[in-house]
């Protein structure tokens, strides 16, 4: 009688935690669209849309909801936030939940990281959620450590997604600025966070991608070579040629340097500008062969047509 009752409670639990793990949201008039996603989320009382990131910000008390779109398997996303990676990105690992989320897998991971820019500890919620084979949605909520009411704010925030397949996105809905490409031999591959992915006839990589910060050197020249030795699939070489531009009425400086591909040791040419602005940067950088032309010339066309919105 006694195993009769444990192996009921036993499942009576486990039926309770299984049933707790499946969340399923309905769209509400509070719940917002966030652009550039197919993503609604109802924000916690506060927040508002984002002006340097794709999500929603409350400035007041240095919150944040972070949303990306990511074209990689959920496994492969959710096998890279082991304990031991998130250690070896300063992230320390507290605790996490398996959810299905409207009958699809999602991870919610709590843990924090120091953020030197402001000397205290970030709270961070992380939810990776599986959309479909090839593509998983990544949300990163952050709150400081010691704002513990905000933090659970931000964890019921996240839980509220929907995620609306018909709505289609175009790549440069959520950014702040426009290229135009279509006379080029460059295809658009990707579209994450601010960063826009090409590829040549050959594989050839072609990078456009704003980052926030400022960032205006005295010695332009330098610092778009350190830039460039800071890449950490490139092994820089030398330079070849540096000019100064002007775009859409911001100074930068653009290089040409002889590289080499790390993985192969193949040498290729880089061809890398960067646009300055008060408090960000735009980076454009293309790496071809050696003796290619026509896609330096497709480089330096798509960077003549760059213009903020």
């Amino acid at each position: 009688m006694t195993k009769k009752i444990l192996f009921t409670a036993c499942l009576f639990l486990s039926l309770l935690n299984f049933s707790q793990t499946k969340i399923s949201t309905k769209k509400t008039d509070k719940h917002l669209l966030i652009e550039g996603t197919s993503v609604h989320l109802l924000p916690p009382n506060g927040y508002e849309k984002a002006a340097n990131f794709i999500g929603f910000q409350n400035s007041y008390i240095d919150g944040s909801i972070i949303v990306n779109e990511l074209p990689a398997p959920y496994k492969e996303l959710r096998d890279g936030f082991s304990k031991e990676n998130m250690s070896k990105k300063g992230m320390e690992f507290v605790d996490k939940q398996e959810y299905f989320i409207n009958n699809k897998p999602a991870l919610l991971i709590d843990a924090k990281q120091y953020s030197t820019q402001h000397n205290y500890y970030f709270s961070k919620i992380i939810l990776i959620y599986k959309l479909d084979e090839n593509k998983t949605l990544l949300i990163n909520a952050n709150v400081p450590e010691n704002q513990a009411e905000n933090l659970m704010n931000l964890k019921s925030s996240v839980l509220t997604l929907i995620y609306d397949e018909s709505i289609k996105v175009s790549p440069f809905s959520s950014l702040d600025f426009d290229i135009d490409y279509s006379k080029s031999a460059y295809k658009l591959t990707k579209s994450i966070s601010g960063t826009l992915t090409f590829e040549g006839p050959e594989k050839e990589v072609f990078i456009v991608a704003k980052s926030i910060r400022q960032f205006n050197p005295a010695d332009k020249k330098g610092s778009s070579i350190n830039a460039l030795k800071a890449i950490s699939q490139l092994d820089y070489i030398s330079l070849i040629s540096s000019k100064d531009i002007n775009q859409d009425g911001m100074s930068g400086y653009q290089i040409s340097a002889n590289v080499l591909i790390k993985n192969n040791k193949k040498p290729m040419k880089a061809i890398q500008a960067i646009l300055f602005s008060d408090n960000c940067y735009y980076t454009f950088l293309t790496v071809v062969k050696p003796q290619e032309k026509n896609l330096i010339n497709d480089f330096e066309k798509i960077l003549s047509t760059f213009k903020r919105k």
